[in-house]
Formats: structure tokens, C-alpha cells, sequence
């Protein structure tokens, strides 16, 4: 750093000037590119969507719809994957970049003519290229700055730097220059530049090496370091990947801090799909006649999709799977049935089912095709040697079986525990409207939650990318493991063949149903069925019997005699003697399942296993339509009457605002599977919960009252218990909190650190506060006697800085209701204000109190104020009504009394202030004379406990002379802080709570004090000439103390101070000769009190 002096001769000024160093610009500018090649899908596909506008780096899109670029300088093409697909010119060669990152310094110095092996300083780089397919090698150099500083007149420009870069093959003797090159210009910044080498002419393994013939920076004012940052390995070679979709990009990289992410909205394959079928409107024409035709844009139709991945040779199944091999037609109706319209849920109408999904890599066939199924509520098995594949959808049952076609009547029946049916679906779908990022849709069953609490489950839809397609599956998984999670197994005979998985069936269980619903059929007309045994004739609904071609139809009941049934309209043919029929009456309809197994046994049997269906949930899930449990069984029974009622209350919190849950419990009932529970509230109406599972229900924000509640026990069938019920007082509110616990004291620094735990009640932590009094009694301390020491706190709060006093401190919480803990916590103490205070003056108001009353009255026989009453003798309209001669009517809410004296402190000073009050409280109505009933019933002889009656002084001050005509400050409470001001007046408020309770205030003062004040000077000089007078920056309120403390005296020195007061002094130093001599020293003076003005 050269620092920059002005040198004047005698009589000389500073009129020069100083030249400015001038900065050259920068010349040097990195320009780098970003070349990407990025593989889409498998061929063949669509392409873009809408070309540029379909792109996006760093999510923002390449070009806006009015067609301007957020890019510069972005070059891009797409290949389809056709198998004859051209090269991406912008991507004809592979690369590999090798990163070096090492300084190159100058070595042995040399000339143009010199051989290249004189350039074999330490100080070159060498790197070594194995690769022999690599044809070019691109060279990346950078300088962190290049720039030269003239150290005489700090003007900054450029330098240069030369290099070399020489090459030697394997089959070379000695290396050859590739490159020699000077740069030049000027750089604050780093500097980079790629040179390409082309390795020809030799045979690899190739060396590359890079020196330097510059001389190295001699000094910091030229700066031209040079770093070898990396190689990159070309191949160059025009590949076109034939069948693979790509993008090919060419960027600008000045404008992207670091490598871009890419985006690209893209229709994707092109696939199978039926020959009657368009893709692009999603309609059928005509009847398919069962081939398949390549789709003219992106199909999404996931059946069609699920064909494509099993019959596709080059990324699917295809070579192990022949199309002869797959159930080409249920994929048709599969398909017909996702490209329905229905209503999308949030708005508008939408296909059914549709599949956009990327497939990132290699994965398991199963898996993924198990996946693909499950898009459209579909699952998949092998069976007669090929893949079939079945729906949840609509269906109408296609078999019939009840105790006469099953292996000893048997059903055996396992469902799921009510702790494992899931109540909340979070499903992560693909959102389009946020780049295609997976999103979670949050779908709940409002009934499981109140039963059972949340119970979740998280599933992914397979290449959903609509809303409302993954609401509906959140919807198809938490109703089908609600209502159809209970799995029936029963053995039968040839009939088991008569079903296939995803086939619906009847069964009509007698063990169940409570009822026999079926048989076998003896014989039949097309109107009339003779069955196997009789029925309740008064029977009515439907009869469902199986006709001789397998299937199953269903008629209306006209009658029944003895064992023959007649039917309203006849069936299409007489139905199969030796066949199984069921009945589906208007009270009791037989259960639907579908079946989702069969199992050959070791006889000629088969083990059927199926699932509980309910066919309304389709119009549940997709049109919100009521979901309708049929009633399956007649058993009778009911459970026992609860037992062990009981009624508590707790208090809890919403939204800052505390309310009271009443919580009712009982006793668990056998068999009952639900409990029904109601209330009544102060004998009004009926207020019924939803059903429980638990024998506790929680009733939230009740209102303090009489509370009759009432259980019933239902058991699995429905079938009710009699009534129970117990009743119970709520008291909520209207509770008194707890009392404080641990109240403590630590006197410190002039104040008393008062402490105590956190309260448990939630309505004085939440809307509540704590109340801390004083009273100068040590013994017979009464709570409505003492005064608030300091404002109400927060029913959070645990401490709080008070003024330190002898006396008795009290505190008790008050919650949200203004109820007040039952009794005070204290502590006594003699420990008094020990510290730095100085008394300045008291104003003592009593025992006169001259000063003037408002609502308020002086008693001379008291030597104490009190409040006033609220009635004139001329407003009591019967004087045997009065309670008390002394107080006419109820008592005012609240008074005052303004100071006889005020404070003048002449000048505006910082000072504190406590208060003192002696008050006592006491009950106008609580008199011998105006208690008419029994003493035995009087609960205490001293009266009502009186919480709230308060009294405390408050202050309002100026910063103006008091004598003049001053503007005064509002009024407001003491508290334990200091003021600043010139005067002050003070006022007592006094406050009750109730119109029949009073205080008397029979001693009331303030006191003014001031804290000890110490001011240095800071080192001062005295003069030798006359005294050195010294002003405080700020008077003391009394003549300080004053500290000498002399720095370079000298023996026999001594000093002489004059014209001491609270505004500062005069001072000089004599030697020992007495004349008046300089000396560097300090003062310290020590008062109380720093006047302001």
C-alpha cells in the first residue's frame, strides 16, 4: 500500500491537488457453453407439446405464449426415437471432462527455435489420454486475474501471459507444439478459455503437456498466474440412437450459476390400442373385431397401456409373452369402462381412469405390471395358460351358493380389526400445474375419524396426474377397507368352477342371517320354482335362481305356498332343477361378495375365497351418492344395560380461549359393538352423540348446568340394550382456581425477585392473571387489607421484580371468570430497600387528608377516608330499608383522592417513587343488624372474602416548572421504575368490586428517592494561567464528594479547589514554590441525582 503525503515549505498552503489512479475496464470475458443430450422414452413418441414453450430450465419456461424468450442464446432439437432418426448435430461426438485444477508456473526459459524438449521444467503439467478412440482433446485454462498495478501512480490496465501446449504420441520420440499462444488483456476476475488439440499423426497412449514461458508475477503488482483447470476426452462420432426420443440443447452458461435442471412436457409413446378405437377422442366406433392398430397420439387409456408393456418385444414382455397369451377382450371392456365420463369432483367432468406415467428404468415385470393394474382398480392372474386381467367395477353376481351347495354348510369368516381400517388416505399424485411434482391429496372418512381416531394410510397412484382421480382412489381405499375388508372361505363342489376371480357372488349363510334364505331347487316353470323345503310364506322380495346356461336371474316374489314360489314375470327359461335358489327379502337380502380366489383341493374340491362387496360404493365414490348397507341378518338378543356410569369435568384450550369438556364413562358391555349416547341439559331437549366403539365420550364447550346422560349398548346386529343413564352438576367456570404453590422471595439489587410454579388451571393461564398485594402488617395480614403492589400479570407468569419492603407479600391467581384462588400464599419480611437510594422528601397525606375527595368521604373519628355511597338521603325511599345509617344505598364502584402536596424538584431530576397505603376492607352487609337468620348458618362471622377492592396511587409529572403553567403527563399507576421530570402530583384510586364492600385508607404517602451517582472526568490538563474551572455535565442534586487524582507531579505539588457546589468546581496545581504550574490529572466526584435541565 503506498500511502500518499503533502509536503509544504514555509509559508506554503494545501491550494494542490491530488491525481486520481485511472482504472482501465476489463477486456478479458469467460464465454462458456452447456451442451446437453437428454433421452426422453423409449421410440416412438409424439414430441414436445408446443415446441419452445414446452421447456423449461430452472422450472421457468424457455418461451412465454406471447413469444418472447426467457433465454438468450438457446439452441434445441428433438428426435421422435424412429428407428431411422438423424444425429443431433450439437451432440456428434461423446465427451468426458478430467478435471486437473493445478497451477503452471514458468520454467526453463526459451525461444521459439528451442525443441520442445527443453520444455521439461518441473513446473509443466503432464496428463496422460488411454482412450485410443479419443480423437481431440479440449484444453480448459484459467487466470484469476490478469492485470498490472503502476506502484507510482496506482494506474491499473493489462498484462499478458504466454504458454504452450505440446502433444507427444506413444510412437513419438519427443513432443510436438500443438499450441503456442499469448494472452493479453485485462481481468479482475477469473478468466477462462478451452483450446481444442486434435491428436493426429501418432498412436496412442497420448501425453499432453502444458508449460508456461512467461516469467512468473515478480511482485503483487502484476498478476498473471495460470491454472490448468481440466481436459476433456472427444470421440467424435454421429449417433442417432435409433428408437430412443431425445432432446439436444445448446446453452448459454453466463446465464445460469450452475448446471440448469430441464424440463420437458412431452406426449410420450405411441402404443397398441384397438383397431375401433380413437385415442385422441377417447370414443368406440362400431364392434371390435380384435386387432389392435398403433395410436396416432399418446394414449393414456391404462388398459390399453397395460396391453402395450406385455405384448411390446423391445421394452416390454413381448418376447416371453405371446398375444394369444392375454385376455385381449375383458382389456377392451376394461378400457370402455376407464374412458367413461364422470364427474371430475372439483369441478367439471373428466374420463374415468387414465395413466400418464414415465417409466425411469429397469424394474421388476411383476411389479410394474401389478402397478399398471392397479390404475384401473384392477388385479391380474394366470389361469388356462394365459394372463387375464379383472375390475372392480359394477357387476352382476354370476353364481349363487348357500348351505346347500357348500361343503357342510360351512362359512368361515375373518375380518379386520376396527384399530387397522384406515380412516385417512394420503395419496401422492403427479399435479401438471406444478411441473408434474408429486402432490398429496388428503382424503378422510369423517365417521372412522369420530369412531376411531386417525388412522393413516399412504399410497401412490400409478400415473395419476388428476386431482380428481387420486380423491376417488383415496375414497375406493378407505370405504373398501371399511365396509368390504371381511374375507369369507367355504369349500364346494364342480361349482367352484363356476366363478372366476373378480366374479360377484351370492351367499346366503343361515347361521348368519339368522334365517334360512336357500336351497336347492326341486324343480321349476318359467313362473313358478319348486324349492327344497319351506319358507315363512309372509315373505316378500326377490327370488335369484340359476338357469340351466349358468347364469342368474332374479325375479319378484308374487307368493308363496308352501314350497312353491311364484314369480311376477316369468324367468327366460324354466330355471335348473337340482339348482340352488335364494331369496332376497324386503327385511333380510343375502350378501354379495367377489371373489378373489380359487383353490383346487386334493378331492375334486375347490376352496373359494372372496371378499365383502357393497355394489352402491361406486355411486359413492363417484357421485357421493348414499351408501346403502343392506341388512344381512334376522338373529335376535341384546346386549346387557351398561354399567359404572360417571361424569368428569377438565377444562381445555381453542384458539387462546379456555372451555369445559364434560367426559362420560362406563363399563364395556359383552357383544355390544357400538354404544349410543345422549344428554339432557337442565331438563331441556335431547342432544344424541354419534355412534362409539368406547366406552368414553367427550362432550366439548358445555355450559355449567345439571347434565343427564344416557347410554345404550348395540350390539354387531343393531339390536339395543335398555337405557342407562346418571346425572351430574357441571360447574365449569365458575370453579375457583387452585391456590398458588411455592410463593418465594429473593431479595436483589434494590428489589424483591418474587417467584411461584406455573398454574395449572387452563382459565388463569389462558384469559386469566396473577395478583400480587402488599401490607406493611407482619401479623394479622388479611388479602382484602393489602394493596396491588404491582399491575395484574399475565395467568402464564411465574416471577416478577416488586419494590422491596418490610412487610407481607400475597399473591393468588384469578382466572378468565374472575374467580379468585380460595387462599392467599404470603411471606413476611423485614428485609427493607438497603441499596443506593437517597431519600429526597415524603409526602405524607394523613392523618388530615387535606387533599380533595371524589366519591369518597373523610371521617374524623376514623383519621380515614372510605368510598362514598351511591344514594342522597333524598333518594331513600324507606328508611327502615337501610342496612347502615352511614351509607345510603349501595357503595360506588370507585373513588378518588387527589395529593394536598405535590413534588417540586427545581430542575428536571430522574428519581423513583414508592408508595405506601394502609388500607382495611370490609363488608357494609355483613353487619349484626342486617343478619336476620340463624348464627348456626352463618358461614363466617367475619364476613364475605373480598378479592377485589383495590387501592393504589397513581402519578402524572412534568418536565415543565410546576409553578408555571406545566403540561402534564396522563395519570398512570406506580410501578418500581424510575422517572424523569420536574414535578409530580399523585392521586389514590380506590376500586370495589361488590356495592356492599368498603376500605378504609388510613395512612397514604409517597417517597421520593434518588439513586448514588460517580462521574469521572477522563484525563484533564490544568492551565498556568488562572484556575481551570470544571462543570458536571449534569448538577448532582447535593454538593458531590470530590477525588483528585494528579497523573505527572511532581514532590512538594499541591492543589487548590474553589467555588465547590452541585454545578462543579474551579482547580489549579502549584509546585512546591508555589507558582501555578500544568499537570495532567482526573476527577471523581461522587452524589446522588443528575439534573437533566
Amino acid at each position: 500500500m503506498i500511502k500518499k503525503k503533502t509536503i509544504r515549505g514555509s509559508g506554503g498552503d494545501d491550494s494542490g491537488g491530488t491525481r486520481t489512479p485511472v482504472i482501465a475496464p476489463d477486456s478479458l470475458h469467460s464465454v462458456a457453453f452447456l451442451k446437453f443430450l437428454d433421452l426422453i422414452c423409449e421410440g416412438e413418441i409424439v414430441g414436445l407439446v408446443n415446441g419452445s414453450k414446452s421447456i423449461y430450465l430452472n422450472k421457468t419456461v424457455l418461451q412465454n405464449d406471447d413469444g418472447s424468450y426467457n433465454f438468450q442464446n438457446v439452441q434445441w432439437e428433438q428426435r421422435h426415437g424412429t428407428q431411422g432418426q438423424t444425429y443431433i448435430p450439437s451432440a456428434s461426438a461423446t465427451e468426458r471432462e478430467v478435471v486437473v485444477g493445478a497451477q503452471f508456473k514458468y520454467g526453463i526459459p526459451t525461444t521459439g527455435d528451442q525443441p520442445c524438449y527443453l520444455r521439461q521444467s518441473g513446473t509443466a503439467i503432464v496428463r496422460t489420454i488411454i482412450d485410443p478412440d479419443v480423437d481431440s482433446v479440449r484444453v480448459r485454462l484459467s487466470v484469476p486475474q490478469l492485470l498490472f498495478t503502476n506502484p507510482t501512480t496506482s494506474d491499473v490496465g493489462g498484462a499478458e501471459v504466454g504458454y504452450y501446449i505440446d502433444i507427444k504420441a506413444d510412437n513419438w520420440s519427443d513432443y510436438q507444439n500443438a499450441l503456442t499462444e499469448v494472452i493479453k488483456g485485462k481481468t479482475t476476475v477469473k478468466y477462462e478459455w478451452s483450446r481444442t488439440i486434435r491428436l493426429t499423426g501418432g498412436i496412442g497412449p497420448w501425453l499432453i503437456r502444458v508449460s508456461r514461458f512467461s516469467g512468473d508475477s515478480p511482485n503483487n503488482f502484476y498478476q498473471n498466474s495460470t491454472f490448468w483447470e481440466s481436459y476433456t476426452e472427444i470421440v467424435s462420432a454421429k449417433l442417432t440412437y435409433p428408437n430412443t426420443a431425445l432432446i439436444g440443447m445448446k446453452i448459454d452458461a453466463t446465464q445460469f450459476s450452475s448446471v440448469p435442471s430441464r424440463i420437458y412436457e412431452v406426449d410420450l409413446l405411441k402404443i397398441k390400442v384397438p383397431s375401433n378405437y380413437n385415442d385422441v377422442t377417447k370414443t368406440y366406433t362400431g364392434t371390435w373385431d380384435g386387432t389392435w392398430k398403433m395410436s396416432t397420439g399418446a394414449c393414456s387409456n391404462p388398459a390399453f397401456v397395460f396391453y402395450d408393456l406385455l405384448t411390446s418385444e423391445r421394452y416390454g414382455l413381448g418376447q416371453h409373452i405371446q398375444e394369444s397369451q392375454i385376455d385381449k377382450w375383458s382389456l377392451y371392456e376394461i378400457g370402455r369402462y376407464c374412458d367413461e365420463i364422470i364427474p371430475a369432483g372439483f369441478g367439471g367432468y373428466e374420463h374415468r381412469f387414465t395413466c400418464n406415467i414415465l417409466i425411469p428404468g429397469r424394474t421388476g415385470a411383476y411389479e410394474l405390471i401389478k402397478s399398471l393394474a392397479s390404475v384401473f382398480r384392477g388385479m391380474i392372474y394366470w389361469a388356462g395358460g394365459s394372463i387375464a386381467a379383472v375390475q372392480d367395477s359394477p357387476k352382476d353376481p354370476v353364481y349363487l351358493y348357500n348351505q346347500a351347495n357348500v361343503i357342510d354348510g360351512k362359512f368361515t369368516y375373518q375380518g379386520a380389526s376396527a384399530q387397522t381400517i384406515h380412516t385417512v388416505a394420503r395419496v401422492s399424485w403427479n399435479d401438471p400445474s406444478n411441473f408434474y411434482e408429486s402432490t398429496i391429496e388428503y382424503v378422510e372418512d369423517p365417521d372412522g375419524i369420530r369412531d376411531n381416531g386417525v388412522i393413516e394410510t399412504e399410497v401412490t397412484a400409478v400415473g395419476c396426474t388428476s386431482r380428481g382421480q387420486a380423491h376417488r382412489l383415496g375414497k375406493w381405499i378407505l370405504y373398501s377397507g371399511k365396509y368390504e375388508s371381511e374375507v369369507v372361505t367355504f369349500g364346494t363342489g364342480l361349482e367352484g368352477l363356476q366363478c372366476s376371480p373378480g366374479d360377484i357372488i351370492q351367499i346366503a349363510d343361515p347361521l348368519r342371517a339368522g334365517t334360512r334364505l336357500g336351497g336347492r331347487i326341486h324343480s321349476a316353470t318359467t313362473t313358478a320354482v319348486t324349492i327344497d323345503d319351506t319358507i315363512d310364506s309372509a315373505t316378500t322380495g326377490t327370488l335369484l335362481a340359476l338357469l340351466p346356461n349358468g347364469t342368474v336371474e332374479e325375479r319378484v316374489i308374487s307368493s308363496i305356498v308352501g314350497k312353491v314360489i311364484t314369480v311376477t314375470s316369468p324367468f327366460s327359461t324354466a330355471p335348473q332343477a337340482h339348482g340352488v335358489w335364494i331369496v332376497s327379502s324386503s327385511t333380510i337380502e343375502p350378501q354379495p361378495y367377489r371373489v378373489i380366489g380359487i383353490q383346487e383341493g386334493s378331492k375334486g374340491d375347490y376352496v373359494i375365497s372372496a371378499l365383502k362387496h357393497y355394489p352402491s360404493k361406486y355411486g359413492f365414490i363417484e357421485d357421493n351418492l348414499k351408501l346403502e348397507v343392506p341388512d344381512t341378518t334376522d338373529l335376535n338378543g341384546a346386549p346387557s344395560t351398561p354399567t359404572n356410569l360417571a361424569i368428569s369435568e377438565s377444562l381445555y384450550s381453542v384458539s387462546n380461549d379456555v372451555k369445559v369438556k364434560a367426559t362420560f364413562t362406563w363399563s364395556k358391555v359383552a357383544l355390544a359393538a357400538n354404544y349410543r349416547v345422549s344428554y339432557i341439559f337442565n331438563g331441556g331437549n335431547t342432544t344424541t352423540l354419534p355412534l362409539t366403539q368406547f366406552t368414553e365420550v367427550d362432550v366439548y364447550d358445555v355450559q355449567p348446568g345439571v347434565y343427564e346422560f344416557r347410554v345404550v349398548a348395540i350390539n354387531s346386529l343393531g339390536k339395543e340394550s335398555s337405557m342407562a343413564s346418571k346425572t351430574s352438576e357441571i360447574k365449569g367456570k365458575t370453579l375457583p382456581p387452585g391456590d398458588v404453590q411455592n410463593f418465594s422471595m429473593i431479595p436483589s439489587q434494590g428489589q424483591a425477585l418474587l417467584s411461584w410454579d406455573r398454574c395449572t388451571d387452563l382459565d388463569v393461564v389462558i384469559g386469566g392473571y396473577v395478583r400480587v398485594r402488599w401490607t406493611p402488617k407482619t401479623t394479622l395480614q388479611k388479602w382484602q387489607d393489602a394493596v396491588d403492589i404491582i399491575p395484574a400479570l399475565t395467568g402464564n407468569s411465574t416471577q416478577v421484580h416488586a419494590p422491596l419492603l418490610a412487610g407481607t407479600y400475597m399473591v393468588k391467581f384469578v382466572d378468565s371468570s374472575g374467580n379468585y384462588s380460595e387462599t392467599e400464599k404470603i411471606i413476611v419480611t423485614d428485609v427493607s430497600d438497603i441499596y443506593a437510594l437517597n431519600h429526597i422528601t415524603t409526602i405524607t397525606e394523613d392523618p388530615d387528608f387535606g387533599g380533595t375527595l371524589s366519591s369518597m368521604l373523610y371521617y374524623a373519628d376514623e383519621d380515614a377516608i372510605t368510598l362514598d355511597s351511591s344514594y342522597l338521603m333524598d333518594d331513600v325511599s324507606s328508611i327502615d330499608g337501610l342496612g347502615s345509617w352511614d351509607f345510603f344505598g349501595d357503595i360506588v364502584g370507585e373513588g378518588e383522592y387527589l395529593f394536598q402536596d405535590s413534588m417540586n424538584l427545581l430542575g428536571i431530576w430522574p428519581f423513583k417513587v414508592r408508595a405506601s397505603i394502609d388500607l382495611e376492607a370490609y363488608d357494609t352487609g355483613n353487619y349484626l343488624d342486617s343478619r336476620f337468620d340463624a348464627i348456626d348458618t352463618w358461614v363466617s362471622f367475619d364476613g364475605d372474602v373480598i378479592n377485589a377492592m383495590s387501592a393504589q396511587v397513581y402519578m402524572r409529572t412534568t418536565q415543565d416548572n410546576p409553578s408555571g403553567s406545566p403540561t402534564w403527563t396522563e395519570w398512570k399507576p406506580i410501578i418500581n421504575a424510575e422517572y424523569i421530570a420536574w414535578g409530580a402530583q399523585f392521586k389514590l384510586v380506590c376500586t370495589s368490586d361488590q356495592p356492599n364492600h368498603n376500605l378504609w385508607i388510613r395512612h397514604l404517602s409517597v417517597t421520593i428517592d434518588m439513586e448514588d451517582r460517580t462521574w469521572n472526568s477522563g484525563k484533564l490538563t490544568s492551565l498556568n494561567s488562572g484556575d481551570l474551572r470544571i462543570d458536571y455535565p449534569n448538577d448532582f442534586y447535593i454538593d458531590p464528594a470530590i477525588g483528585i487524582t494528579e497523573e505527572n507531579g511532581a514532590t512538594g505539588d499541591y492543589k487548590r479547589i474553589v467555588s465547590a457546589d452541585k454545578t462543579g468546581f474551579s482547580i489549579s496545581f502549584y509546585n512546591s514554590s508555589g507558582t501555578r504550574v500544568i499537570r495532567d490529572f482526573y476527577v471523581l466526584a461522587k452524589a446522588y441525582g443528575a439534573r437533566l435541565t
